[in-house]
């Protein structure tokens, strides 16, 4: 899905420490699910093992079945909305993961002014290749600094080798702004990796595209 390329010039083993990208994301999500999938379970067996000890040592104790029969259904409901939650946030990730995106670009963690203002990501593939894009609210001051630590630091490059799908739909989301500056971020030995951030020309916003391909 990518357009442009970016060419890997900077070889710091500390470029090497950013955050996950969406297929960890999703494998972690999955495992997260599978794990309280059989927390589930488990509570489910033991509730039909108390149930059951609890048939045999008072059968006509209809109180303790009915208190069973509720903690199975709320076992139930829990491992239910979880799974959907999961499966949701799997697909449609929260702002989180692109703020997280954000500090894979830069290395820095967002300020606390930042906020998501548009953003789109493209589902894994079974190779894990995928594409996200954003645009977020940094404040003024906040993305002055940015621009002036970006400018002086050498794991970064002038250039910013965007260009997706997700990108054409993040700018149909929101209106389209001049590109002040632009900076890149390539590590060696991962030439299918592109990472970039954009400075738009209105002080206050920046783009992040990270694709995998």
């Amino acid at each position: 899905m990518l357009t442009n390329a970016a060419n890997p010039d900077v070889n710091s083993l500390e470029l090497k420490q950013a955050n996950p990208p969406i297929v960890t994301y999703v494998l972690l999500s999955i495992l997260a699910t599978l794990l309280f999938a059989l927390a589930g379970l488990a509570v489910w067996l033991t509730g039909c093992l108390v149930g059951g000890l609890a048939g045999l040592v008072s059968p006509r104790n209809t109180k303790n079945a009915a208190r069973v029969a509720m903690a199975k259904k709320l076992t139930y409901f829990a491992t239910s909305a979880f799974l959907v939650y999961s499966a949701y946030e799997a697909v449609y990730p929260s702002d989180n993961f692109y703020l997280g995106e954000y500090t894979e670009v830069t290395l820095r963690p967002p300020p606390s002014t930042a906020r998501v203002v548009a953003k789109s990501a493209s589902y894994p593939d079974l190779h894990g290749d995928y594409c996200s894009y954003s645009r977020i609210a940094l404040g003024l001051t906040a993305y002055e600094q940015l621009l002036r630590e970006l400018s002086t630091d050498a794991r970064l490059s002038s250039g910013d080798g965007l260009g997706s799908q997700e990108e054409q739909a993040v700018q149909n989301q929101v209106p389209r702004l001049g590109v002040r500056k632009s900076f890149k971020r390539a590590i060696p030995g991962e030439d299918d990796h592109f990472r970039a951030i954009r400075f738009l020309d209105d002080g206050a916003h920046v783009e992040v595209s990270v694709c995998v391909t």
